[in-house]
């Protein structure tokens, strides 16, 4: 689709000014490794030097960081040497040491935006090129009033009565697809509203001017999500692992498993955890081949389960609901019971199974990466390279806990949305209204689960009660583990945020794809002892460009948020040093 290059190439020219005047200063006060460092930049330096085969035991990671810092700096070193620069017997040094090393982050960055600004407007393309292949569910639609003082019987009598209008007039039209295979859609009319996108104004023709602008301050408002940008100053694997992952996605997307594949295994080689997401972009490119299968009339899909029709209530409350803001719950809304739920999973794994030689056929390359590492798992017998008596697999389900929060206080506009707020609080209300003994016992399983989770599964690695550098000692320290009951007293707010979350993503998402979301998370958090919000950001980047759109003010918002976040975190970092007892001096961050 259409992106407007101004507004992302203003974006990103200011997002490079903004670099080099924090990465300046932090390489002023903060010229040796740190952290994480010691153990990066030397091993970058020995294949800097042509040594490939020294390898730090400390060292988890593959050497994705190291072979790229070393391409880096010897392309950086070729380059001065053709513009003319002085010969310098040092230059090796020069170009292999700290401050130039962490410089490819700055590159990786600004990279990392331009992808999550294609990716974004990948989607929104597809949601505007596939509208009849959309993700419905088969349920009864439910037109809601705009307070919470409406009643279950009242939401019922009224969705009978629009529903029956509708089919008198034959206003109402059928929309024959996959089951759940795509997001929530139907005839996208522009909107009005500048504060608004639907796929139709972000392309650009026929939409409102400008509305590319939100796009790009979309990408800019992730590119400063605190813990990518506060990385991109150190010499981490971060903001490469993200960019390759991002890349992997949007090669997937516009149909190029083979460059798909590349940025996949070069995403495991800086992380190895990304072989997970590198399977769920494998598992979300199936889901829209078969949806694909579905709209172009296959033979063996038709008849086995694209011919499910759905009834919208109303299309012009359906044209409305595409044009609310992220947390703006829709008019017409579609409350789905568990049954449904299964049943929409089910049709969409049978979909899935029908069109399995074609997705074979198409994503084969892709295929090959999480494949490969299943292969280094057995021979490694674990995911680590190296320490690997300090990060021994176990069973963290306090994670998933942390995580959800985590990801509601990052997108606090949208969470404490009034409308969302208002939503949840009536699809509980019509939940329980449906079936008393059925919510009854569901609330009693989720709140066994959780205190189970708490009690027996909420660890604490030693590295967490013992660096006092980072958010997380001082979270558990004064919150956590404030108080014996403390864990349990948040479990609701644990239930909200998670609600939310799914909320969202189930807006433009199928049941399918979000369960498949949340196994992915758990494969890759639940595993890890410590509890460091770095491993997070993958889990949030997809979150966030697979949920709707925020609108202008909210992205405002969050901007603001994530600024002043970035703001003191980087000035504790900088200009708050302070000793530890063995002399040492230590810094604060993520």
């Amino acid at each position: 689709m259409s992106i407007d290059w101004r507004a992302g190439s203003a974006c990103a020219v200011l997002l490079l000014v903004a670099h080099l005047l924090v990465a300046s200063e932090v390489n002023r006060l903060v010229p040796q490794g740190y952290m994480d460092e010691p153990f990066h930049i030397p091993q970058t330096q020995r294949y800097c030097s042509g040594d490939f085969q020294s390898w730090d035991p400390k060292i988890t990671t593959f050497p994705g960081l190291y072979l790229l810092g070393t391409i880096w700096a010897k392309c950086s070193e070729t380059a001065a040497f053709l513009l003319g620069a002085p010969e310098n017997k040092d230059s090796s040094s020069i170009f292999c040491g700290t401050a130039w090393l962490r410089s490819l982050n700055i590159v990786l960055s600004l990279a990392c935006y331009l992808a999550l600004l294609a990716l974004l407007a990948e989607l929104q393309q597809w949601a505007h090129d596939h509208p009849s292949t959309t993700h419905r569910r088969q349920t009864k639609v439910k037109t809601t009033t705009a307070t919470a003082r409406t009643n279950a019987s009242d939401l019922i009598r009224q969705a009978s009565s629009t529903c029956a209008a509708a089919h008198n007039s034959g206003s109402s039209r059928h929309i024959t697809t996959a089951a759940g295979l795509l997001p929530d859609s139907t005839t996208h009319a522009p909107s009005s509203d500048p504060d608004v996108v639907t796929p139709t104004s972000v392309q650009g023709e026929g939409g409102i001017p400008g509305q590319g602008v939100r796009l790009a301050l979309y990408a800019l408002v992730l590119s400063l999500f605190p813990l990518h940008w506060f990385f991109t100053y150190l010499f981490y694997t971060d903001v490469g692992s993200l960019l390759f992952l991002a890349l992997c996605q949007l090669a997937s997307l516009r149909g190029n498993a083979v460059l798909a594949a590349v940025a996949g295994a070069v995403a495991v080689l800086f992380r190895q955890t990304n072989a997970v997401w590198v399977v769920f972009v494998v598992g979300a490119a199936a889901l829209r081949i078969a949806g694909e299968g579905c709209q172009a009339g296959d033979a063996g899909l038709q008849s086995n389960v694209c011919d499910r029709k759905v009834r919208p209530a109303d299309n012009q409350q359906f044209q409305q609901q595409q044009q609310q803001p992220a947390g703006a719950e829709h008019q017409t809304e579609v409350h789905a019971s568990p049954t449904t739920a299964l049943q929409e999973a089910w049709a969409t794994l049978l979909s899935v199974w029908a069109a399995k030689y074609r997705i074979l056929q198409k994503l084969w390359p892709l295929l090959l990466v999480p494949a490969a590492f299943a292969v280094f798992l057995l021979l490694n017998g674990g995911v680590t390279v190296g320490d690997k008596a300090a990060h021994i697999p176990v069973k963290h389900f306090a994670q998933l806990l942390y995580f959800s929060a985590f990801c509601a206080a990052m997108l606090l506009p949208i969470h404490l949305h009034p409308h969302r707020i208002q939503h949840l609080a009536l699809s509980a209300y019509t939940f329980t209204q449906r079936s008393l003994v059925t919510a009854t016992a569901v609330a009693a399983v989720a709140a066994g689960v959780l205190v189970i989770i708490v009690q027996r599964y909420s660890l604490t690695h030693p590295y967490l009660i013992a660096d006092n550098r980072h958010y997380t000692f001082y979270i558990f320290r004064k919150v956590l583990n404030r108080h014996p009951a403390a864990p349990y007293l948040l479990l609701p707010v644990y239930c909200d945020c998670w609600a939310s979350l799914v909320v969202g993503l189930r807006r433009r998402q199928s049941v399918v794809w979000v369960a498949g979301f949340l196994a992915c998370l758990v494969l890759t958090l639940v595993p890890a002892w410590l509890w460091e919000l770095r491993y997070y950001t993958p889990g949030f980047m997809l979150l966030a460009v697979h949920s709707e759109l925020p609108s202008v003010r909210q992205l405002l918002a969050m901007c603001m948020m994530f600024v002043a976040i970035n703001a003191a975190t980087m000035t504790l970092f900088l200009y708050h040093p302070f000793e530890w007892a063995d002399g040492s001096v230590a810094r604060f961050m993520w």
